[in-house]
């Protein structure tokens, strides 16, 4: 049986999501433009209401209203940024159904942005790549009660024996985790583990976010870009002391989350005005 849908607003956007990582991906957006003490955003009331459909392929067959402003944000890998394939390649025909259906589509990963090269040029318009989720401002870093690093997703046998081999042993959450519950764990520890479900190089930004909300740096096999190693995340296997993840999560603040704000992304379509410096 599918899920139901899930509807979280602000303001005039509603983010409309399924999967329950989706959902948690919804809400970190709306955390981000809710943040305590920043000014309510300034929508502009002529766009109308704004529909966000988070994770276009869970909700393929899910029809945004025509009225107003309709975005969609594209969360699957097609690609490594080395060119191999990974998993869920689109038919031209199902591409060519979300662009007619979203005004502006996000895609995250810009290892994806080859994928796209065939579509007529109406839809490649409609295509915005880039990581564009991030707070409106930046997040402080919040210092651990457990020094080890924490690990959660969908454990496959990669992930488990890459996780058995890791010295000292993270904490790995083995069952489905989501919302409040996953955001306390992750607070408690000292950085999030980032293990590639499928070998390669790229980045899985609803993971990155989750961990930079909760104020954790991101220990990780190779990212791609804009992530440079050592500078924006620890190298999977170093030692990640209190200093290493301090610098981590400060570079990872100013070169990928300060560059890549939701609001940002929200302004530059037209649904609300740039926020004041």
């Amino acid at each position: 049986m599918a899920r139901p849908l899930r509807r979280l607003q602000s303001g005039p956007l509603v983010l409309v999501a399924r999967h329950p990582a989706l959902v948690d991906l919804a809400a970190a957006l709306v955390r981000g433009l809710e943040m305590p003490g920043a000014p309510p955003v300034r929508w502009r009331e002529a766009v109308g209401p704004i529909t966000v459909h988070v994770g276009v392929r869970d909700l393929f067959n899910v029809i945004p209203p025509r009225r107003g402003l309709r975005i969609g944000i594209q969360t699957e890998q097609f690609f490594d940024h080395e060119g191999r394939a990974l998993w869920g390649q689109e038919s031209r025909l199902r591409l060519l159904k979300y662009a007619a259906l979203y005004d502006h589509i996000i895609e995250l990963s810009a290892a994806n942005a080859s994928h796209y090269a065939a579509l007529p040029a109406w839809a490649r318009r409609k295509i915005h790549v880039g990581p564009w989720i991030f707070p409106r401002a930046p997040v402080s870093h919040v210092a651990e009660t457990d020094s080890r690093a924490v690990f959660f997703g969908t454990l496959n046998a990669r992930r488990r024996d890459i996780l058995a081999a890791l010295n000292p042993a993270p904490h790995v959450i083995a069952s489905p985790t989501f919302g409040d519950a996953l955001d306390d764990v992750v607070r408690a520890h000292r950085a999030v583990l980032n293990i590639h479900y499928q070998a390669g190089v790229y980045a899985e930004f609803p993971r990155l976010l989750l961990a930079y909300l909760a104020g954790k740096p991101v220990m990780s096999e190779p990212l791609g870009p804009p992530m440079v190693p050592g500078r924006d995340y620890v190298p999977l296997g170093e030692t990640i002391t209190q200093e290493a993840a301090s610098a981590a999560f400060a570079g990872f603040s100013q070169n990928v989350a300060g560059r890549f704000r939701f609001v940002a992304f929200l302004a530059a379509v037209g649904a609300c005005a740039p926020d004041q410096p």
